[in-house]
């Protein structure tokens, strides 16, 4: 925030949105604090992702930040209502560690899994005979290529975040649908970091 002012380039809106009232008001006083020109939809992301869409200026630069407790709550219509905008980057926070954790409880349920919302048509492109580490890789590789199924290109530098115990956390991965904003992904990211699984 701090930065788009500085430069001269501030955001004319800033949108946000979660289920927990609470967390929702705090985040909400911290951009205020920072001069930000808050809005706030108190609700599931899946319910209030239509809502902020149909608000936006259509021909206006966007950029969604994206960052689910779970792979569950990533719903990938949340992803399919974005890209139906005509310029729209996202910073997509992807949980690798509920991947690692619960993966293979995810995989091996018949029905109901947190994955049917993740990425809708899973069973059909994972291979859930092979080891889980393969599974893993395909699951993200299947939601990438569902990603890029919308118009939206992701980005093939991905950033693997870590605690202090170098234990991992996440991904943070950049889906465009202008090249640019992937480019200049590309060097934000250019860490020389290791495998991502």
């Amino acid at each position: 925030m701090e930065k788009s002012v500085a430069g001269g380039a501030p955001f004319s809106q800033v949108l946000i949105g979660d289920l927990d009232k609470e967390r929702l008001a705090a985040a909400e006083q911290r951009l205020r604090t920072l001069g930000a020109p808050v809005k706030i939809y108190q609700g599931s992301a899946t319910e209030t992702i239509k809502t902020i869409v149909n608000s936006l200026n259509a021909y206006a630069l966007h950029f969604a930040f994206l960052d689910p407790y779970n792979l569950e709550t990533l719903d990938f219509n949340i992803i399919e209502t974005l890209s139906a905008l005509k310029r729209i980057d996202m910073l997509v926070h992807i949980s690798k560690m509920d991947l690692q954790r619960n993966g293979a409880k995810y995989i091996s349920k018949e029905e109901h899994s947190s994955l049917d919302s993740f990425i809708p048509g899973w069973r059909q492109r994972i291979d859930v005979a092979r080891g889980n580490q393969v599974q893993r890789e395909q699951v993200f590789e299947c939601w990438k290529d569902l990603i890029e199924s919308t118009g939206v290109y992701s980005s093939s530098d991905v950033r693997l975040i870590t605690g202090s115990k170098n234990q991992h956390l996440y991904w943070l991965l950049l889906a465009a649908k202008n090249d640019l904003a992937l480019k200049f992904w590309k060097t934000a990211v250019d860490t020389g970091q290791g495998s991502l699984f």
